[in-house]
């Protein structure tokens, strides 16, 4: 973002990213990384970098607490390649799903610990618990912690998403073996990612109308 800020994202149709408000909250130009595994191996093969100055920030972010943490780029072609593949979204039937004890897999090139001094050059991934909200609450109190979102255990402060993995995704796998996003990664405790403080993240089924309008697709019934 700007040259300057480092965020995570999905593609989820050709021509749109899925990242986090926080991501595009006050900045202009976005320089998408697609097919990426080594993020500063820009001769990696499959990999495509394209530029966009148009995104759509929801309308009722609110940084102050964390709400509506979700936005989208638009790019200005349809991009593809070997290495590249939009993640699918959640279904219709799946809109009041809590997804609590179930298992889920983070993803992010953030920080891999407290005291790492910059993001990590490898994509990471995680497999981690998700809980419920009323568990996620006590961690964070009702004004921060509402239905918009979603939250991973850390498994004592071992796994957790980190600094420069917002707007990344958290997925569940469904019975047909593929990934469907659930959650955009969001914030962490000022306590730390190492911390014994849960991740929070955006629940996507709660934008599912929104992303329809504003990206532009149809999403299972």
């Amino acid at each position: 973002m700007d040259d300057s800020y480092f965020c995570g994202g999905s593609l989820i149709s050709d021509v749109v990213v899925l990242t986090a408000g926080h991501c595009v909250k006050g900045f202009s130009s976005f320089e998408v990384h697609l097919g990426a595994l080594n993020f500063y191996d820009e001769t990696e093969v499959g990999r495509i970098i394209v530029n966009t100055n148009v995104s759509t920030l929801h309308e009722n972010y609110n940084g102050l607490v964390i709400n509506n943490d979700i936005a989208l780029l638009h790019l200005p072609d349809p991009v593809s390649g070997p290495n590249i593949e939009a993640v699918r979204l959640p279904s219709w039937t799946m809109a009041n799903q809590t997804f609590a004890n179930e298992t889920g897999r983070v993803s992010g090139w953030g920080k891999p610990s407290d005291n790492a001094t910059s993001i990590s050059p490898d994509l990471k991934f995680a497999d981690v618990l998700i809980i419920s909200n009323e568990e996620c609450q006590a961690w964070y109190g009702e004004l921060v912690l509402n239905s918009n979102k979603i939250c991973i255990g850390t498994n004592g402060g071992t796994e957790n998403i980190c600094s420069g993995d917002s707007g990344g995704p958290l997925v569940i796998y469904e019975d047909d073996g593929l990934p469907t996003e659930i959650g955009i990664n969001s914030f962490v405790t000022s306590f730390g990612c190492e911390s014994r403080f849960p991740g929070g993240l955006t629940r996507v089924t709660r934008y599912l109308g929104w992303l329809e309008v504003n990206a532009g697709i149809t999403l299972r019934p």
